[in-house]
């Protein structure tokens, strides 16, 4: 079963391409480093609860659907 940071980084990639962004148009939108989205994406870092209100924003979700049913 997969870790629920998982499930938020695969959340947030699956929107992302969705959407036909970037991870370098995520981080210009979210006044972050370029790589900072990838590393998010692979779980190589986790946000804090203000870059996942910032990038909740970006990518048009709120938080309640980025986190439901976890």
């Amino acid at each position: 079963m997969s870790s629920v940071s998982e499930k938020i980084a695969k959340r947030l990639k699956r929107r992302r391409l969705a959407l036909k962004m970037s991870q370098h148009k995520v981080a210009i939108d979210i006044g972050s480093d370029l790589k900072y989205v990838g590393m998010v994406e692979r779980l190589e870092i986790n946000p804090t609860v203000k870059m996942l209100v910032r990038i909740c924003k970006t990518l048009g979700i709120s938080l309640e659907e980025l986190f439901k049913d976890l």
